[in-house]
């Protein structure tokens, strides 16, 4: 059974995805937006450490998406507790035909949101996304972190 904590994670991270994967502001990208026709997406996801607070959190998102029906192929990576190995999985995901990045705990989400600009990062796991910079307000984040 899951926790409610877990589901209310997931489902919230699922309706975001679906609202940044599919607004429309005016322009289309191919980098970041699925073909046309294609409903499935790729999401990088940038994990800091194995722990199962965070594992539950990555889990929650991932079950919510295929209880939505969103077909989605994941690229995973663990940083393994280290900074500077979270900042190098970002720096590979900003090179990837990405259609989100979820990042997971506050480093990772730091190192995602200095070198991903371009398409939607999601972070969980963050306890002050205002202290930490990922975003200006948590009433109005501004540009592309959720």
């Amino acid at each position: 059974m899951f926790s409610r904590s877990k589901v209310v994670a997931g489902l919230t991270a699922a309706a975001l995805l679906l609202t940044a994967c599919s607004s429309d502001s005016g322009t289309t990208d191919p980098t970041t937006t699925a073909a046309a026709g294609d409903d499935s997406y790729t999401i990088g996801i940038n994990q800091l450490v194995q722990h199962p607070a965070l594992d539950a959190a990555t889990e929650g998102f991932k079950e919510a998406l295929a209880e939505a029906g969103v077909e989605v192929s994941y690229d995973e990576q663990n940083a393994n507790g280290e900074q500077a190995t979270a900042l190098t999985i970002a720096q590979q995901f900003a090179g990837k035909n990405l259609d989100l990045v979820l990042a997971v705990a506050t480093p990772a989400a730091q190192a995602t949101a200095q070198n991903i600009t371009d398409i939607p990062v999601l972070f969980t796991a963050v306890t002050d996304p205002v202290s930490a910079e990922l975003v200006d307000s948590e009433e109005a984040p501004g540009g592309n972190v959720t």
